[in-house]
C-alpha cells in the first residue's frame, strides 16, 4: 500500500459578504488560508462519482470550457476538458461535520496523480527487480509529493471559482445548525447525473455498503429528473437509545441545483402520506445502510426495515419540477411503481437490539441476507422478497407466501465486547467462494474476524462458519484498537487509533502484509472508504479484476466499453501496478478529524515482499538458528535486511502464524465456504510471456482468472464477469459465479514450492501442544504431486537451485531424527507399561499408536520432501530403514500408526512406477540398478512386477488408442533390460496370502499340498505363479506383447515398423524370447522321462497326466505355450522353433507347422502320432475360423472401396471354398491311417460333423470310387440334403420379409422424392443455380396434345414462373390414366424441343427435373428452366413442348413400382407432343 494523496476536505470559496456556512467567524474580506478553512471538523464522510458536466453543443458559442486569460491562477489538474471525456471524471465527496452541517467536495481523479515515488512511499522497483532477474523501467509519469494537500475543485487562492469549470463540481454547503446534531453517517442511495437520460447507482466501494454492481436497472431507479443525489443522514441529538426506536435522528436530504435540500419525511406530508406505513422512514435509527435491491435497510430497536427510495426520489423530484411536461411526467411513472423489495421486518432482534454506529449493519447475498451487530455479537437475519407498491400494503411472492418469518442466527461473538470503540462489518465480497456464501469481515475493539455466512435461500435460514483461523485462535489481535475497516480484496485493511492502516490477506487475517502510517497524532484518523477511481482509456481500475461496480452503472468513474478497443496487456509496463490489469485495486480513503483525508492505494506483492515477508516470519517462529536460515535467504534471493533480522523470542503463538501464512501461500489452507487462499502478485503477466521463473519465488504463482489468454480475459471481464451481472442469478441467493483460482506458489516457481513446503512441515512438527504430521504429508504430498518427477541428473532439474535441495534435504533429515527419537521413547515407555493392568496396558498402546501414527506421517513427509527434490534413492533407503527398525509391536494385535510390509511395499511400488513412466534414460536406469527394485521384487513379486507393467495397456480400447512410439516393446533397450532382471530375481515367496496361512502350521506335508491345491486352482484359471525369474520374465512379455490384455486383432506389430528401425527384428526377438521361456518352463516340470510320448488328452489341462512326469506348474507353461502358439498375431521365426522343440512336443510341432502353412503334416502328427481327432477337428476349426475372418475382412474393404459387387462376392466365396480347412483332414485320414477301414469311417465322420462347412462335391471326390453310396447316405448325404432343404426354405421366408421391407423403403423414397419437387422452393436442383428472387408466376392451364393422344397420357397442368432472367415451368403430372391398368410412370420429363426467340432458350439439360417414378393416382412435378433475355426479344416467343415417360411394371403384391426409373429398360416408352406455349416480354416486368 501506498500514499498517493491527500485531499483538503474544509476548503471553501468565499464569497463576497459573508459567508452562509460559516459560525460568524468568518470575514468576506480576508483572504488568508486560515480563513479558508471550515471551523468544524468531519465526522462521518462518503464517495461517488461526480456529475458529468452536460456535453457542449456543436456550432454553439459556448466557452464553458474554454480558459480565462484574466484568471488568477489556472484550473486545477482535471477540471479543464472534463466533458470532452479525454480525462477521467473526478471524484466527489458529501461529508458531514460535528456541528450538524453536511459539505460537498469533488477532487480529481485518483488516476490524475499517478503513482507516488516520494521518500515515505516509494518502492524500490528496479533494485527489487533486478535482484530476480526482472527488467527496469523508467516511470512513466513525474514525481509529485503526495504529502502535499490538494484543495477541492473550484477552491482557489483568489477564492473565485475558475471560469471553466463546470457548476457540478463547485463546493456544495450544508449551514451548520441544519441538522439537530453531530453528523454520525451518510449513506448515498442515487447518484443522478444531471444531464443524462437514466440514473445509476452509488459507486461507494465500502465495505459497510454493498456492491451496486448490476447491468440491469434496478428496482428502485426513479425517472430521470435533474437530480444528483439522495442521502440518508444520520444525526446523534443525544436523546436516544434502542428504547426510544435509535440511538440517532434519520434525515433525508438531496443533493440537487447546486443546494443541499432536507426531505420531509413526516406523515402529514402529501407526498409521503401516498406512502405505506410499513415503507416510511422512521424518525430514529441505530444504524442503516443501502442495497440497489432493497432500497434503504434501516434498524432501530429490534427489527430491521426496508424503505425503498423510490418514493422520496420521486417526491424530491416532484418539489423541483417545473413545467406542465415535467409534472405529466412525474405523475405517470408514480402510478406505474410496481416493485419487488426483500423484507427483514418478520425476525425480532435479540435484546438489547441493534447496536448503534456507522458499520453496524450491511446487507450482502444480493440483498438477500441483512447482518447486524447486537450487542458482542452478531447476527445474520435472512430476508423474503415481497411485492410493494405506493398505494397498497406489501404482498408476499408466490415464492415466500407460505414462509414464516426467518429466524435470526448467530455469527460472531466477540470475546470482549467494547461498548467505546466501533462494531465493524465489512463485506469482503469474496468471489472465490461458492455459491450462496458470502464473506464478512467482524471487529470490534482490538479483535478482528473473517467468518463466511451460509444463506439457504429455499429454507431462508442462515449459518456460519467458524472463522478462518486455520487452527490459531478464534480472533486476530491488534496492537491498538480497530476505528474502521475496509475491503479491497482479496485484502482486507485495518486502521487502528496509532494512525496506522495494515494490509492483511482474506485467507490470513493474523499477517500483517504492509502497514502505512497515516496519521501522527492518536485517534486522529478515524474512517476508510475504498472506492473505485475512473481510468481513462490507458487503463486503471477498469481493470480491476473483481470490481464490485459495473461499467455500464457508473459512466463518470470509468469510459463507456463500448466505445474502448480491448487493451494489448502485452504493452503494459511489467512494473506498472495502478495499470496492469492483475495488480489494479480500489482507491481508500482514510479520514481525520482535522479534515485531510489520505489517498491510498493497495498495491500487489513484488516478489521481494514475499521472499523477505518468509524470512521474518520464519526468524519469528524458529529463532535465528533453528531453520536453515541461510539456504532459504539464497534460494529465495531475500535481502539482506531481511536475512540479518533478529526477531523476537520464538513462541508458539509465532510458529502457528507461520503455518498459517504458508497454508495460505501454498493454496492448502481449507474452508467450508470453498474460498481459495492467496493473493496477487506484480508479475504474473510478465511471466507468462516470457516464462523465466528461475529467479523469482511468487513469480507465476497467483493467476485470478484461468483463461486462455489475456484478451479474452478481459472480454470475459466484462461481458460474462460473475461481478458485474449479480441480479443475473435470480434463481439463487446470491447470483454470482465462483471464480476459480490456483495458489501464490506453485510448480512455474519451484524454488519457493520447495522450500516454503519444507519450512511448513519444519513448523508443523515443532507445534505445541499437538504437532500437525498429517499436513505436513498432505503439503509434502502436494508439493511432490505438482513438482512431478524431478531428476537431477537428467538435465530436468526445472530451474531447482541447490539452495532449495539442501533446504529440503536439512528439513527432511530434522524430521527424520526428531522421528527417531520419539520413537525409542515411544519404544521405552511401550517396555515400561508392560508390567501394569491390562486397562492401562490398552491405554498405553493406543498413545503409543497414535504417537506412532504421528512420526510415521513426519517420516513419509521427509520422504515426500526428498522426491520433490529429485532425492529418489535417499527417499526409497529412509523408508526401508525405519521399516527395519521400527516395526509394530508384537503385542499389538492391530498395529495403529506403524506402517506394514505391504504398505511399504506398495509405496515403493509406486514411486519406482512413477520413475519408469517417465521414460527418462536416467530414471530407468535407477530402477533397474536400484537394490529396492530387486527386493521388491523377491518379497512381493506381482507387486515389483507391476513396476513395469502398470503403464502397459489393460484392455482392448486401450491397445487401440496406443501409439506406436508408446507401445511396450518400441524402445530398443529397456524391455531386454528388464527381461534380464526379471530373470536374475529369486522370489522367495510365490503367494504371500497362502503362505502367511501356512507358516503358523508345522505339518510340512499339509503346506505341500495345500499349495499343490492352489497350483491346481491357478491351472484351472491360467495364472502363472511368480515363483522364479523365469516366471516373472514370462509375466513381464505376455504383457508388452499383448496376449495377456486382450490386443486387438488389426492392432498387428507391423505398424511399429512406422517409428522404430528393424522393428520386425526386435518384435520377433522378443516373441522367440516369449516362446523358449515357456518352452523351457514345460522342459524344467517334465521330470527324468523326457521320451515319453504325450497322452492324447493331455490337451485338456485341466485333467492330470497318466504318466505322472508333468506337474501342474508344467501343465500352465505348457497351456500358455500352445496359446501363444495359436494366437495370430505371434512374430515367432517358426523354423528356428521348430528345430528347438523335442521330438516328443507333438501338439507344439503341429501348431509351428501350421504357422508355416505345412497344414497336412500337421493333421498328420495330430491324426496319426496323437491319435486323437479331436485335437484335428480343434485345429481345423481354428484355421476355418482364421480364414473365415480373412474373407470377411477382405469384403469389408472392398466394401468400404465401393468395390464390392456380385463377382467380387462370387470370387471370395470361390476362394474361400477352395481353401477349405477341413478337406486336408479327410485326405489325411483316407491316406495316412494304415487301417483303411478305419481311415474311410474317420473321413466320414469328419463330413458328416462339418456338413455345413464343406462343400459336397469335393467331399465325395475324395471318397474312394468303390465306396457304396448306401456308406456315405446315411451320416453324410442325407442330412446334408435335409440341411439344404431347410436352408431353401428359411432363404424363402427371408428372401420374401426382405422384399416386403425393400418395396416399402421404395414406396417411402418414392413419396420422399416426390415432395422434394412438390414446390418451387424446395427442389435441391434450384438451390445451386443463381435464379435470383421470382417476379410472378401465372395461373395453372391444362396441357393439350397437338395430336390424337395415347391411352396412357397423364394429366397435365402447366404453370409458368418467371425471374429476371429464367424461365421456369411446372408440369404438375397426375397418373389417372385407366389404360395403364394401375401400373407407374417412370422417367417423366418436361421438354422444351424448340423456341422461336433465340432469346429464350433451354438452359441445359440438367436444367431439367423430371419425375423418376409416379404411381398410380399419384401426381408429381416436373420442371424445366430456360434462360431468357427480356431486352432481347423482338415479339412473342412460341415453346415447342414435349412430355417423355416410360410405363414400368408393378409388383404383384404390394403394387409399388419395380424400378425406380433410372436406366430401366422394361416397358415402353412415349414421347406426347403438348400444344405449344406462348411467351411474352412483358411476363418479365
Amino acid at each position: 500500500m501506498s500514499l498517493e494523496a491527500v485531499w483538503d476536505l474544509r476548503s471553501r470559496i468565499l464569497g463576497a459578504g459573508k459567508d452562509s456556512s460559516s459560525t460568524g467567524a468568518g470575514d468576506a474580506s480576508s483572504t488568508s488560508a486560515a480563513q479558508q478553512l471550515l471551523p468544524y471538523s468531519p465526522r462521518s464522510v462518503c464517495v461517488f462519482s461526480a456529475p458529468s458536466p452536460p456535453a457542449p453543443e456543436s456550432g454553439s458559442g459556448s466557452t464553458s470550457n474554454s480558459t480565462n486569460p484574466f484568471e488568477d491562477a489556472p484550473s486545477p489538474r482535471g477540471a479543464a476538458s472534463i466533458s470532452s471525456g479525454s480525462r477521467p471524471i473526478p471524484r466527489a465527496i458529501v461529508f458531514g461535520s460535528e456541528e450538524g452541517s453536511l459539505h460537498y467536495r469533488s477532487y480529481a481523479s485518483p488516476e490524475e496523480y499517478g503513482s507516488s515515488e516520494s521518500s515515505g512511499s516509494k518502492r524500490n522497483t528496479a533494485s527489487h527487480t533486478a535482484s530476480f532477474g526482472g527488467r527496469t523501467k523508467s516511470p512513466s509519469r513525474p514525481d509529485r509529493n503526495p504529502n502535499a494537500p490538494r484543495p477541492a475543485l473550484g477552491v482557489t487562492p483568489s477564492g473565485r471559482p475558475p471560469v471553466n469549470l463546470p457548476r457540478s463540481y463547485l463546493p456544495v454547503d450544508l449551514p451548520a445548525k441544519s441538522l439537530p446534531g453531530s453528523v454520525v453517517d451518510v449513506i448515498p442511495a442515487v447518484i443522478q447525473n444531471s444531464h443524462a437520460t437514466h440514473s445509476i447507482n452509488s459507486s461507494h466501494h465500502s465495505g459497510r455498503r454493498n456492491a451496486y454492481n448490476s447491468r440491469q436497472r434496478p428496482p428502485q431507479q426513479p425517472p430521470s429528473f435533474p437530480l444528483v443525489g439522495l442521502f440518508l443522514v444520520l444525526v446523534d441529538d443525544n436523546k436516544g437509545s434502542n428504547k426510544q426506536g435509535g440511538a440517532f435522528v434519520a434525515a433525508l436530504v438531496t443533493l440537487q441545483n447546486g443546494a443541499f435540500t432536507k426531505v420531509n419525511t413526516t406523515t402529514t406530508n402529501n407526498v409521503a402520506s401516498a406512502i405505506h406505513p410499513r415503507f416510511q422512514l422512521p424518525s430514529r435509527v441505530s444504524c442503516a445502510t443501502y442495497h440497489k435491491k432493497c432500497g434503504y435497510v434501516v434498524c432501530g430497536g429490534k427489527r430491521i426495515t426496508t424503505i425503498p427510495a423510490w418514493p422520496y426520489i420521486e417526491a424530491a423530484a416532484a418539489v423541483s419540477s417545473s413545467g406542465k411536461q415535467q409534472r405529466q411526467q412525474h405523475a405517470s411513472q408514480s402510478n406505474r411503481h410496481s416493485t419487488t423489495t426483500v423484507d427483514f421486518s418478520g425476525t425480532v432482534l435479540p435484546p438489547p437490539g441493534a447496536r448503534g454506529g456507522p458499520s453496524s449493519l450491511i446487507v450482502t447475498a444480493n440483498g438477500h441476507l441483512a447482518v447486524v451487530a447486537v450487542g458482542n455479537a452478531v447476527y445474520a437475519v435472512p430476508g423474503i422478497e415481497v411485492e410493494t407498491t405506493s398505494s397498497g400494503p406489501a404482498s408476499p411472492t408466490s415464492a415466500s407466501s407460505t414462509a414464516s418469518a426467518p429466524e435470526c442466527a448467530k455469527v460472531f461473538c466477540f470475546g470482549q465486547s467494547s461498548q467505546i470503540h466501533p462494531v465493524i462489518l465489512v463485506d469482503v465480497q469474496d468471489r472465490s467462494v461458492s455459491e450462496n456464501w458470502s464473506s464478512l469481515l467482524v471487529c470490534n475493539g482490538r479483535e478482528a474476524a473473517l467468518v463466511d455466512v451460509h444463506l439457504d435461500s429455499i429454507n431462508h435460514f442462515a449459518s456460519a462458519s467458524p472463522p478462518r483461523n486455520n487452527g490459531s485462535t478464534a480472533t486476530t489481535t491488534t496492537a491498538s484498537p480497530i476505528l474502521s475497516a475496509a475491503a479491497s480484496w482479496p485484502f482486507c485493511l485495518l486502521l487502528t487509533s496509532d494512525g496506522l492502516v495494515s494490509v492483511r490477506a482474506a485467507s490470513c487475517l493474523a499477517i500483517s502484509l504492509k502497514t502505512v502510517e497515516v496519521g501522527t497524532r492518536p485517534n486522529d484518523f478515524f474512517c476508510l472508504e475504498s472506492f473505485w477511481g475512473s481510468g481513462s482509456n490507458a487503463g486503471g481500475g477498469r481493470y480491476y479484476f473483481h470490481q464490485s461496480q459495473n461499467a455500464s452503472m457508473d459512466p463518470y468513474s470509468r469510459n463507456s466499453i463500448s466505445n474502448t478497443a480491448n487493451p494489448n496487456f502485452d504493452d503494459l509496463d511489467e512494473g506498472d501496478s495502478n495499470h496492469h490489469p492483475y495488480t489494479s485495486f480500489p482507491w481508500v480513503l482514510s479520514l481525520s478529524y482535522s479534515g485531510q483525508a489520505k489517498l491510498l492505494r493497495c498495491q500487489a506483492d513484488t516478489m521481494q515482499d514475499l521472499a523477505d515477508r518468509l524470512m521474518r516470519i520464519s526468524i519469528d517462529a524458529f529463532g535465528a538458528n533453528n531453520f536453515p536460515r541461510s539456504q532459504l535467504a539464497e534460494a529465495l534471493h531475500a535481502s539482506f535486511t531481511a536475512t540479518s533480522y533478529a526477531g523476537p523470542e520464538p513462541t508458539a503463538q509465532s510458529r502457528l502464524l507461520l503455518k498459517q501464512y504458508l497454508e495460505s501461500i501454498l493454496g492448502l489452507a481449507e474452508f467450508e465456504s470453498g474460498a481459495a487462499p492467496g493473493w496477487p502478485t506484480i508479475d504474473v503477466a510478465s511471466n507468462r510471456r516470457d516464462g523465466n521463473n528461475k529467479n523469482s519465488m511468487f513469480g507465476g504463482g497467483y493467476s485470478p482468472f484461468r483463461q486462455q489468454n489475456r484478451n479474452q480475459q478481459y472480454e470475459n471481464e466484462l461481458s460474462e464477469s460473475p461481478f458485474a451481472n449479480e441480479d443475473a442469478g435470480a434463481g439463487s441467493s446470491t447470483g454470482k459465479q465462483k471464480t476459480e483460482f490456483s495458489p501464490s506458489v506453485t510448480a512455474s516457481t519451484p524454488n519457493a514450492l520447495l522450500t516454503s513446503t519444507a519450512i511448513l512441515c519444519l513448523v508443523c512438527m515443532q507445534l505445541s501442544p499437538s504437532p500437525k504430521g498429517s499436513l505436513a504429508n498432505r503439503a509434502a504430498r502436494e508439493c511432490a504431486s505438482q513438482m512431478g518427477v524431478v531428476l537431477l541428473d537428467d538435465g530436468n532439474n526445472r530451474g531447482i537451485s541447490n539452495a532449495a535441495i539442501q533446504v529440503n534435504e536439512m528439513v527432511a533429515d530434522r524430521l527424520l531424527k526428531e522421528a527417531a527419537s520419539n520413537r525409542s521413547l515411544l519404544s521405552g515407555s511401550s517396555s515400561a507399561t508392560s508390567g501394569s493392568s491390562g486397562m492401562q496396558r490398552n491405554s498405553g498402546y493406543a498413545n503409543a499408536n497414535a504417537q506412532a501414527s504421528l512420526q510415521m506421517d513426519f517420516v513419509e513427509a521427509a520422504t515426500w520432501l526428498l522426491r520433490s527434490c529429485g532425492k529418489h534413492e535417499r527417499a526409497i533407503e529412509v523408508l526401508r530403514e525405519r521399516l527395519q527398525q521400527h516395526r509394530a509391536p508384537e503385542s499389538a494385535k492391530q498395529p495403529v500408526g506403524f506402517w506394514s510390509q505391504i504398505k511399504y511395499e506398495s509405496y515403493t511400488a509406486g514411486h519406482l512406477s512413477e520413475l519408469w513412466g517417465t521414460e527418462s534414460e536416467t530414471a530407468r536406469l535407477l530402477v533397474l540398478r536400484s537394490p529396492a527394485t530387486i527386493r521388491l521384487l523377491e518379497s512381493n513379486p506381482q507387486l515389483g512386477l507391476s513396476v513395469f507393467t502398470v503403464n502397459h495397456p489393460q484392455n482392448a480400447t486401450q491397445w487401440r488408442q496406443t501409439a506406436d512410439q508408446d507401445d511396450p516393446l518400441a524402445h530398443p533397450k529397456h524391455p531386454s533390460q528388464v527381461v534380464r532382471l526379471l530373470k536374475s530375481i529369486k522370489p522367495s515367496v510365490a503367494y504371500p496370502n497362502y503362505r502367511t496361512k501356512l507358516s503358523s502350521k508345522d505339518n510340512s506335508a499339509y503346506a505341500d499340498a495345500q499349495d499343490e491345491i492352489e497350483i491346481e486352482n491357478d491351472e484351472g484359471s491360467g495364472i502363472l505363479p511368480l515363483e522364479s525369474g523365469r516366471a516373472l520374465a514370462v509375466s513381464f512379455l505376455e504383457s508388452s506383447v499383448g496376449i495377456s490384455t486382450h490386443r486387438p486383432e488389426e492392432n498387428e506389430f507391423d505398424l511399429l515398423g512406422k517409428s522404430m528401425e528393424y522393428a520386425q527384428d526386435v518384435v520377433s526377438d522378443f516373441h522367440d524370447e516369449l516362446c523358449f521361456l515357456l518352452l523351457e518352463g514345460v522342459i524344467s516340470e517334465r521330470g527324468d522321462n523326457s521320451q515319453q510320448q504325450d497322452n492324447p488328452q493331455s490337451d485338456s489341462l485341466s485333467s492330470n497326466s497318466s504318466d505322472g512326469d508333468v506337474t501342474s506348474l508344467g501343465r500352465i507353461y505348457r497351456q500358455k505355450l500352445r496359446r501363444f502358439l495359436r494366437w495370430p498375431q505371434a512374430k515367432i521365426r517358426s523354423e528356428r522353433l521348430l528345430e528347438a522343440l523335442p521330438r516328443s512336443f507333438f501338439q507344439e510341432q503341429a501348431l509351428v507347422l501350421g504357422r508355416l502353412g505345412r497344414h497336412e503334416e500337421a493333421l498328420k502328427i495330430l491324426y496319426c502320432n496323437c491319435k486323437s481327432m479331436t485335437l484335428a477337428l480343434e485345429y481345423c476349426d481354428m484355421l476355418h475360423g482364421r480364414r473365415k475372418t480373412q474373407i470377411e475382412k477382405q469384403r469389408a474393404r472392398l466394401a468400404a472401396d465401393s468395390m464390392l459387387d456380385d463377382r467380387a462376392n462370387d470370387e471370395l466365396d470361390e476362394k474361400f471354398q477352395k481353401e477349405n480347412a477341413y478337406l486336408p483332414l479327410v485326405r489325411v485320414a483316407l491316406e495316412s491311417d494304415p487301417d483303411k477301414k478305419r481311415g474311410i469311417a474317420s473321413a466320414i465322420q469328419i463330413l458328416a460333423m462339418r456338413r455345413g462347412d464343406i462343400e459336397r462335391s469335393a467331399a465325395l471326390r475324395l471318397l474312394p470310387n468303390n465306396l457304396p453310396v448306401s456308406a456315405v447316405a446315411r451320416p453324410f448325404l442325407i442330412p446334408a440334403l435335409v440341411d439344404s432343404e431347410s436352408q431353401v426354405r428359411r432363404l424363402k421366408v427371408v428372401s420374401s420379409l426382405l422384399r416386403a421391407k425393400h418395396t416399402a423403403l421404395k414406396q417411402q423414397l418414392t413419396d420422399a422424392q416426390l415432395k422434394s419437387q412438390a414446390n418451387l422452393y424446395v427442389v435441391p436442383q434450384f438451390r445451386a443455380m443463381n435464379i435470383g428472387e421470382p417476379l410472378h408466376s401465372t395461373k395453372p392451364f391444362k396441357a393439350r396434345l397437338s395430336s390424337s393422344a395415347s391411352p396412357t397420357f397423364p394429366d397435365v397442368v402447366i404453370v409458368k414462373h418467371f425471374f429476371p432472367r429464367h424461365l421456369i415451368i411446372q408440369a404438375k403430372i397426375t397418373n389417372n390414366s385407366l389404360a395403364i391398368d394401375g401400373r407407374a410412370l417412370g422417367n417423366l420429363a418436361f421438354v422444351v424441343a424448340e423456341s422461336s426467340e433465340d432469346a429464350i432458350q433451354p438452359a441445359s439439360i440438367a436444367a431439367q427435373v423430371p419425375i423418376k417414378v409416379l404411381p398410380f393416382h399419384t401426381t408429381g412435378s416436373a420442371w424445366c428452366v430456360l434462360t431468357a433475355s427480356p431486352s432481347r426479344m423482338e415479339g412473342t416467343a412460341i415453346l415447342t413442348c414435349e412430355l417423355r415417360y416410360t410405363v414400368l411394371g408393378v409388383d404383384a403384391t404390394s403394387g409399388t413400382p419395380l424400378s425406380f426409373g433410372q436406366g430401366a429398360t422394361t416397358g415402353r416408352t412415349y414421347v406426347e407432343e403438348l400444344q405449344d406455349i406462348e411467351v411474352f416480354a412483358s411476363h418479365f416486368s
